[in-house]
Parts: C-alpha cells; structure tokens; sequence
C-alpha cells in the first residue's frame, strides 16, 4: 500500500470507482491512515476517534494481528489483502446499525459490480464472487440517547492474499471472470453506467481501497436518500440466498429477502396455514448459511 497512490486513487473520478450515477458529483474528503500492521483496523479506527479524528477518517493495514468477524470470530489478515476500516458520525436511530451494514455491502457489491465483476452478497456481511468469499463487514457503533453517535465500519476483501477453498481474491475474480462490463444505457439499481469508465476491476490495493471506501459511502448516501424499504429492496436483488431453501424443524423455509432489523426472512414452502405463520425471521447467528469447499 502505497501511501501516494492511495491519494491519487482517491481523487479519481467517482465514475470510474463504480459510483452509481446519482452519486457522480460527490467529492468526499477521506483522512486516510496506513499502517504496515495493527491489532484490528476497526480497533485503531476508535482509538482515532477518541483523538478527534472526524468523520471520513480511513484506517488501511497491510496487515492485522487480531482481526475482528462477527461474533468475535478471527479475520486472518495475511498481508496483499485489503483490511480498512471507515468512521461515520451517521446520527441514525439506535436500532439502525443493521442497516449500517446492509448500506455498505450492497454499496461496495455494486460498486464491484459496475467495474465488471457480478459481486454478490450472502447474508449477513459477506460478498461473494461465484458463490466463493471475497470479502466481509463489521460495523461497530456508539450510542448516546438512543442515537448512534459514531460508527466503523471495518471491511476485509481478499485480494492476493493466500485464501482457504471456500474464498477467491479480487485479482483471481477479475482474471477469470469473463463478464462485460456493463454497456451503455444498461440499468444498474439506479442508474447506467458508462463502458468507457467502468472497464476492469481494480488492479491494485491503492485503487481497490478508493473502490471500497466510495463503494461504502455510496451505500450509506443512498440509504440516506431513499431510505430504509429501497434499501432493502437493492440489497435483495444481490443476495446470493435469494430463494435459498433451508430446513428448520422439519419444515422447508424459502428465503424470501431481510428485514429492516438485518434478520433473515423466510418462507414456509409447504404450509396450508395462514400467512402471518408461514413467515419467519432468522437472526444473525441463528442459522449459518455456509460455504462449499
């Protein structure tokens, strides 16, 4: 990571980082921190913060030494992957961090996207490639008087880091993906995006952290401006899940979308019952959609 690229990767146009057209004219003003290896981007993120870094604030590792996932799982950090960490001061409602999470996803999928790479997501946090991980979120936030006053939101993304089976990196996405990218006039969810722009993927960690970072920004700025239901409705339509059918208890449940709250919601298959029992809602953590090797 190269701390004079990085900078000009983040002055490219938002066009050309796989920014939806709504959102061409933003020019953010990120403060981006490297470092060659930390505990956890998201821990150094806060320590930030606690000095008075402002919004925008960016920390970038080469390396981490304890990586956080949800539920205090391990993110193995090896260094060529990409490990940052981005601070907001969102002013949302308390119950709002869910949908922190579900913004950034679905912004840095489409963002992906948009540069040629068909990125997905499978629920809760990941984005997948061809049904393998290409990456992961964790948000974390602050609460004062039912608030959230401050929020990171930590991403890693694999991109020429040594990966397990189940995984892929940017660089094997982009080499073997043989996808258009999108043509002119093509809709994404809310906008064309222009071929000439939009070529490849991201070659380099400098421009693949300029992609993340817009990509997470983005995601937030459309949660902001059309809200939580069309939020939900963009992040549905990427869901690797979608349709997905799972057996619980016995009974066959459909995967029908998530809920404003981040839980699944399913569909019983099968039921003759009446409609408001065939729908249920799955938390994070309550079932786990796993990965084929």
């Amino acid at each position: 990571m190269d701390c004079a690229r990085l900078a000009q990767a983040l002055k490219e146009n938002p066009r050309k980082l796989g920014v939806i057209q709504p959102f061409w004219s933003i020019r953010p003003k990120f403060h981006p921190y490297v470092f060659d290896c930390v505990p956890s981007t998201n821990t150094s993120a806060w320590e930030l913060i606690d000095q008075g870094a402002p919004s925008g604030t960016a920390v970038i590792a080469r390396s981490q030494k304890a990586g956080r996932g949800q539920w205090g799982r391990q993110w193995q950090s090896p260094r060529g992957g990409l490990y940052l960490s981005l601070a907001l001061q969102p002013e949302v409602p308390a119950g709002s961090s869910s949908q922190l999470t579900l913004a950034g996803a679905w912004g840095i999928a489409t963002s992906l996207s948009n540069l040629g790479l068909p990125v997905q997501l499978k629920w809760p946090n990941d984005i997948v490639f061809q049904g393998r991980k290409l990456g992961g979120i964790l948000t974390e936030t602050r609460v004062d008087r039912g608030q959230i006053t401050a929020a990171v939101v930590g991403v890693g993304l694999n991109f020429s880091n040594p990966v397990p089976p189940t995984g892929i990196t940017l660089l094997e996405a982009a080499e073997g993906n043989h996808q258009p990218p999108l043509q002119p006039g093509q809709p994404t969810e809310s906008s064309s995006v222009d071929q000439a722009a939009h070529s490849t993927a991201p070659a380099s960690l400098e421009l693949a952290a300029a992609v993340i970072l817009y990509g997470l920004l983005q995601g937030y700025l459309f949660w902001q401006a059309y809200g939580t239901d069309a939020l939900l409705e963009v992040y549905r339509t990427r869901l690797v899940n979608l349709g997905q059918v799972l057996v619980l208890d016995g009974h066959k449940w459909e995967v029908q979308g998530v809920t404003q709250t981040g839980n699944l919601w399913v569909k019983d298959i099968h039921s003759t019952a009446t409609a408001a029992s065939v729908i249920r809602e799955l938390q994070p953590g309550e079932i786990t959609l796993g990965y084929n090797s």
